[in-house]
C-alpha cells in the first residue's frame, strides 16, 4: 500500500486511524457515506461501467460489486441501492470459497461500509490497497479524505497517495478528487496545473 511510504512517525496517518470507528462515534453518517459523498464532494457523478465480459457472477457480485470497479463481472450496486445484510452474507460465503479472490473481499468491505461497520472495512481495504487493488485503494483514500476534513486536517497527504496511486491506475473518482484536491492544495502548496490536468484527463475517460 502506498501509505506505507509515510513511515510510522506520520502524525496526520496517525490522526486520520485514529478517529474511532463505530458508527456512534463518528461524525453523523460518514460510515454510511464513505463511497457517495466523496463524489459529491468533488460536483460530479460518474457514469458506472459497462459490464461486458463474460465471467459468471457470484451472488456477492450481484449483491454488492462497485458499479465503478474496474474489476467487476456485474453491473455493480450503488451504496445508496444495497441490502448491506444480503450481501454481506454473500460476500462472507464468496470469501470462504476462494479468499485469495480480491474482489470479493473488496465486494465484502463495502457491504461492511454500507452496514456502517467501518471497523470491519478498513482493514479489509488496506489489505487490498497492499496488494494494489485500485478500487480499495481509492476507497481508502476517499476516506482518509472524510476523516482528514473532520479532524480540521488541512494536509491530507497519506490520501493524496493513496489517490494518486489509484489515478495513475486508471481510476476516474480518484483523477477527479486528486486533482481537485491538488487545486486545493491539500497535500501541500496548491497546483492548479497539475489539478486541471488530472480533472480533465477524468472528463475524457468519463
Amino acid at each position: 500500500m502506498l501509505l506505507v511510504a509515510c513511515g510510522p512517525s506520520d502524525s496526520r496517518l496517525e490522526l486520520i486511524e485514529s478517529l474511532p470507528y463505530s458508527t456512534a462515534q463518528t461524525p453523523p453518517d460518514l460510515a454510511r457515506q464513505w463511497n457517495d459523498e466523496a463524489l459529491k464532494s468533488i460536483g460530479s457523478r460518474i457514469e458506472p461501467r459497462r459490464y461486458t465480459g463474460g465471467q459468471e457472477a457470484t451472488r456477492c457480485d450481484l449483491l454488492a460489486a462497485d458499479p465503478t470497479d474496474r474489476n467487476k463481472v456485474s453491473e455493480g450496486v450503488a451504496i445508496s441501492e444495497m441490502n448491506p445484510r444480503r450481501a454481506i452474507r454473500a460476500c462472507l460465503a464468496a470469501v470462504s470459497e476462494d479468499r485469495f479472490e480480491p474482489r470479493h473481499r473488496y465486494q465484502l468491505a463495502r457491504a461492511y461500509g454500507a452496514a456502517g461497520e467501518l471497523d470491519r472495512a478498513l482493514p479489509l481495504l488496506k489489505q487490498l490497497s497492499d496488494e494494489n487493488y485500485t478500487a480499495a485503494k481509492e476507497a481508502l483514500g476517499q476516506i482518509y479524505v472524510q476523516r482528514g476534513r473532520a479532524l480540521g486536517l488541512s494536509n491530507l497527504s497519506p490520501a493524496m497517495r493513496l489517490l494518486e496511486d489509484a489515478a495513475s491506475n486508471g481510476s476516474v473518482q480518484a483523477k477527479l478528487l486528486y486533482g481537485q484536491l491538488l487545486m486545493q492544495g491539500a497535500g501541500g502548496e496548491p497546483n492548479a496545473a497539475e489539478g486541471l490536468r488530472w480533472m480533465q484527463e477524468a472528463a475524457a475517460d468519463g
